[in-house]
């Protein structure tokens, strides 16, 4: 079984099919496009911060390789462990990305593959506002009023872990 985190934008306000096509599906795990053609994977996914980035620290490092006159051989393998370590973290990315954009994650879901997934969450996430409002008033959850918070007042000459009036412990 593969997880999902699940993000919804900020700016839906019910349960719609277009609140639902708005919601992105990040896959954990290594992703393989961001391995093997990750400028493309940024692009397809408006991540131009982050492909800013990549692209420097690419730059800074071929330049690197070069001053120091490695071989081609040490370049390629520094290349292919920066390709996989891109990789791994692709998914962390893609859902920092999605934060700055205002999305929230509101979920996590598990599936055979993304299809099933997205079923799963759906089940449940267009079931809920019915499960709320056919619950009887006395069993749903209020929530607890504000209160002030009043400090206590400064006890002068207070010492020690559990102190009494006086300074003794």
């Amino acid at each position: 079984m593969t997880l999902y985190t699940v993000h919804e934008p900020a700016t839906s306000v019910g349960r719609s099919a277009a609140d639902a096509e708005a919601i992105a599906f990040v896959k954990e795990g290594l992703c393989w496009p961001a391995l093997f053609v990750p400028v493309l994977w940024l692009v397809y996914h408006g991540m131009w911060l982050i492909l800013t980035g990549y692209v420097i620290v690419l730059v800074g490092i071929e330049a690197a390789l070069d001053a120091l006159g490695t071989s081609e051989l040490a370049g390629g393998i520094i290349g292919a462990g920066i390709a996989v370590l891109f990789a791994l973290e692709a998914a962390s990315l893609r859902r920092w990305h999605l934060a700055r954009k205002g999305f929230a994650q509101v979920g996590v879901v598990s599936g055979h593959d993304l299809e099933e997934a997205e079923h799963r969450f759906f089940v449940n996430w267009l079931a809920a506002p019915a499960a709320k409002d056919s619950e009887p008033a006395a069993n749903r959850v209020q929530p607890i009023p504000r209160r002030a918070v009043v400090a206590p007042p400064a006890a002068a000459g207070v010492i020690g872990v559990f102190p009494q009036p006086g300074g003794r412990t």
